[in-house]
């Protein structure tokens, strides 16, 4: 199977716009297609598993019945308005990964997406180094997260891109006394940063924006940082061999 997704109904409040799910469970629901992934002779094959809920409970019931070698890509989904028939985007909608983190299938997976929840737990605790891919919302970043990620993922030898949106910036000056100055800096907002990476003839490239961009509604989109694998052909430190260069 190249993917399994499962999206729950989510309902709008009448007085407000934003979508009322905190009363909604379907964890029993959840334990029910578990149960029956858990009753074949052999784990459920997929590529990919993908899932709107409320909580990692209800995922924690159909995530371990899934091939742990097959499973390639995780992604926590919106929730899904049948009325509207489209998936809704809500600040609102908050999630933990520390018990799904601790899962086979987590630890085998490569990608893992959650552009419409916002995970909660800490990003020491979310086990995410392993990944290749990432593209993530989180409530808060600091500088000393930013530390974290880039000594560890300096050792990785699977990072291909870290995209790791946040809507509250904790990151102040410190930040370059923890990795150092900016190899670039735009207006203070945006800034660019490579590290070499050790053994190799790549460097990781990294560009952190904190402006304060509104979407069409005139609410602020989240901020965002970027951890990216290059070659070094592709950095400002790359230069051709004498007998490729150009002479004019």
């Amino acid at each position: 199977m190249e993917e399994l997704s499962i999206v729950y109904e989510g309902f709008y409040r009448r007085l407000n716009t934003f979508l009322d799910f905190n009363k909604v469970s379907y964890e029993e629901l959840s334990n029910k297609i578990g149960a029956i992934l858990k009753r074949r002779e052999h784990p459920l094959k997929t590529r990919k598993f993908s899932m709107g809920s409320r909580s990692q409970m209800e995922m924690m019931e159909v995530l371990p019945a899934i091939d742990k070698d097959s499973l390639k890509i995780i992604e926590f989904l919106c929730p899904y308005d049948q009325k509207n028939r489209e998936y809704l985007e809500i600040k609102e909608l908050t999630f933990e990964v520390n018990q799904l983190s601790q899962t086979d299938q987590w630890k085998n997976a490569q990608q893992l997406i959650s552009k419409y929840a916002t995970i909660t737990t800490p990003i020491q605790d979310m086990n995410i180094l392993h990944f290749a891919n990432l593209e993530i919302l989180l409530n808060t970043l600091s500088s000393q997260n930013v530390d974290y990620l880039r000594i560890n993922l300096l050792k990785s030898t699977t990072l291909q891109k870290f995209k790791i949106f946040f809507w509250r910036s904790e990151i102040d000056e410190s930040l370059h006394t923890l990795i150092g100055e900016p190899f670039r800096n735009f207006s203070n907002l945006k800034k660019v940063w490579y590290f070499r990476i050790e053994n190799t003839n790549d460097y990781i490239h990294i560009v952190l924006d904190t402006s304060n961009i509104e979407d069409t509604y005139g609410n602020l989109k989240p901020k965002l940082i970027i951890f990216t694998r290059v070659a070094k052909e592709d950095t400002p430190f790359f230069e051709l061999p004498m007998n490729q260069l150009m002479i004019s």
